[in-house]
């Protein structure tokens, strides 16, 4: 085998790795959607579940009028997820070591899930979080922040451990 051949064989060896591991994702993204579907219509028995995958999040409709919009963060419970503002949440997962400096990881297209129908009032919007974080926490300015409390609304959105979910629905 000559280097060219080499190389292909090790493109196309690379290639299938991140096909598999995107499929392993996807598969890991809907087995969690699944088990959400699953937990409304176990909750809400007199409402029909409507289902929709929007782009950035998703979406779940009841026959009585009620709409949940679901954006799922999928994260290590180890790490901590910071509100900064109503359209930045990032994951911290330094939780010790965090300085002002350090580089979090922005969640990709909350402004998307946040502006999507924001004019009507009856959408609740959950920021369901999976399997679980170490704290959720609110920056009300550079310095000041707290930690946000079960259930609590914080800039029209509910955080919610996915182990939260049924009590959440529950309060409703």
């Amino acid at each position: 085998m000559n280097a060219l051949e080499i190389s292909v064989i090790a493109i196309i060896g690379f290639l299938v790795i991140v096909m598999i591991f995107n499929l392993f994702k996807e598969y890991q993204y809907m087995k969690i959607i699944e088990s959400v579907k699953k937990t409304f219509a176990g909750y809400f028995h007199h409402g029909e579940v409507i289902e929709h995958n929007q782009e950035h999040f998703y979406h779940v409709e009841f026959k009585d009028g009620r709409t949940y919009l679901i954006k799922l963060v999928i994260m290590n419970p180890k790490h901590e997820l910071i509100i900064t503002n109503s359209d930045n949440v990032v994951i911290n997962d330094n939780i010790r070591g965090w300085q002002r400096s350090t580089k979090p990881h922005t969640i990709f297209e909350m402004k998307e899930f946040i502006r999507y129908k924001k004019e009507d009032k009856s959408i609740i919007k959950i920021v369901l979080i999976y399997p679980n974080c170490h704290n959720i926490t609110k920056y009300t300015n550079e310095s000041d922040c707290y930690i946000v409390p079960e259930f609590k609304k914080v800039d029209g959105l509910y955080f919610i451990r996915y182990n939260q979910l049924i009590n959440f629905l529950k309060k409703q």
